[in-house]
C-alpha cells in the first residue's frame, strides 16, 4: 500500500513539477524586479546647515515612487527660512505637491498660497527650482503687498534677492490711501 501511495505521489509531482519550478523561479527573481514604494502619514522633514534651519516640510501624507524618483505630497506646507533682515520665513501651502529630489525641484498645485511677511502670493501652480533658487507661479498669479497688487499669468521670484519679475506682463494696482499720504518730514 505504501508503495502505491509513493507511486501516486511521484506521478503527481511529475504533473505539477513545471508549475512548482516556475513559481520557485518567480520567487527567486522578486527581490531584483520589485520596486518598493514607501508611504507615510503625518510627515515632517527639515533641512539645515551650520546650526541654522533652512527649510521644513509638513504634509498630511507622502508617498515615494521609486520608479519616478518623486515624492507625492498631500496638503504640504513648506516653511523656508530666509536670510533677510526681517527674519520672516516664506510659508507655502497647497493641496498637492510633487518633489523630485534628484532634480531638486518641486511642483505645488492647485490654489497655491505663499506668505512672506505682509506679502501674499497666490496662483494655480508653483514650481520651485532649487539649483537656481527660484520660484515660478503661474495661472492667475497674484502678489498682494497690501499697498500694491501685481497680477499676471507668470511671476518669478528670486529667493536670494526676493526680486519679483512678471516676464509675460503684469497689471499693477496701488492703494489710493498710500498715494494720498504726505511724505514724512525729516527732522
Amino acid at each position: 500500500m505504501l508503495s502505491v501511495l509513493a507511486g501516486f505521489g511521484l506521478w503527481g509531482w511529475s504533473l505539477f513539477r513545471s508549475e512548482v519550478d516556475m513559481a520557485r523561479e518567480l520567487v527567486r527573481q522578486l527581490p531584483r524586479d520589485v520596486n518598493i514604494d514607501v508611504s507615510a502619514m503625518g510627515v515632517k522633514i527639515a533641512q539645515g546647515g551650520g546650526g541654522d534651519l533652512l527649510w521644513e516640510l509638513v504634509a498630511d501624507s507622502a508617498a515615494y515612487n521609486t520608479r519616478q524618483g518623486t515624492v507625492q505630497l498631500a496638503n504640504p506646507v513648506i516653511t523656508y527660512h530666509t536670510n533677510s533682515t526681517s527674519g520672516d520665513p516664506i510659508v507655502i501651502s497647497a493641496p498637492e505637491g510633487e518633489v523630485n529630489q534628484q532634480e531638486n525641484t518641486m511642483v505645488l498645485t492647485p490654489r497655491v498660497k505663499a506668505n512672506y511677511g505682509q506679502v501674499l502670493v497666490t496662483g494655480n501652480r508653483l514650481d520651485y527650482f532649487g539649483k537656481e533658487r527660484r520660484i515660478v507661479i503661474t495661472g492667475d498669479a497674484v502678489i498682494d503687498r497690501g499697498d500694491l497688487v501685481m497680477e499676471g499669468p507668470r511671476i518669478e521670484i528670486d529667493l536670494d534677492t526676493q526680486n519679483m519679475i512678471a516676464p509675460e506682463g503684469a497689471r499693477v494696482v496701488t492703494s489710493r490711501s498710500t498715494m494720498m499720504q504726505p511724505p514724512e518730514s525729516k527732522k
